[in-house]
């Protein structure tokens, strides 16, 4: 008998709510799509056949999309978010805790009695 130790962490579980929220958008998408499609077919006059082409070029768009963002994530990585101008990035998290105070924070100045 294997047994297998798995470790159940925020980030795994963050992870799959987001992937189960992703299908549950592609599959609503999906039907969205053919429910308008009576819609489509009076308003533009499409034959029956045709409608099916509207149906199939959708969901190979949203699906060329996706694999074009899985391949950009791929290449790019993981970023650091850009920081702006006027708050510069400090060396790491607990640094920025251990010397924040409030006249460091931006726009504090002005609210300050001087």
């Amino acid at each position: 008998m294997i047994y297998v130790h798995v470790r159940i962490t925020g980030l795994g579980v963050l992870t799959l709510l987001l992937l189960g929220a992703v299908q549950f958008l592609d599959i609503a998408d999906a039907s969205i799509v053919n429910v308008a499609l009576p819609s489509i077919q009076r308003s533009l006059h499409f034959s029956q056949q045709n409608l099916q082409w509207v149906a199939s070029g959708y969901i190979l768009t949203y699906g060329g999309f996706l694999l074009l963002g899985g391949r950009l994530g791929d290449i790019l990585g993981r970023r650091a978010p850009p920081t702006s101008p006027s708050r510069p990035a400090s060396p790491s998290p607990e640094a920025s805790r251990r010397n924040w105070s409030p006249a460091s924070a931006p726009g504090w100045s002005s609210w300050v009695a001087r």
